[in-house]
């Protein structure tokens, strides 16, 4: 779905006060980030601590995120 058509889907859905649990690629991420109370990032950890499969969510702060998009 396009961007412009996500934004509005999920704006309707806001505005219904219905509760939303959205996935979406980092590069669509940020033009929804208005849109949502709270994002998170499920990296991909490989080192020599950690296997190669161990995923682990991290919050993303959003007031710090829209700043950083303004200031682009």
């Amino acid at each position: 779905m396009a961007a412009a058509r996500t934004a509005s889907a999920l704006k309707f859905m806001v505005d219904s006060q219905l509760q939303v649990l959205l996935a979406t690629p980092p590069d669509k991420a940020a033009g929804l980030l208005p849109y949502v109370d709270s994002a998170r990032t499920i990296m991909l950890l490989a080192d020599e601590l950690h296997p190669a499969d161990e995923r682990h969510p991290i919050e993303i702060d959003k007031a710090e995120m829209m700043k950083e998009l303004e200031a682009e």
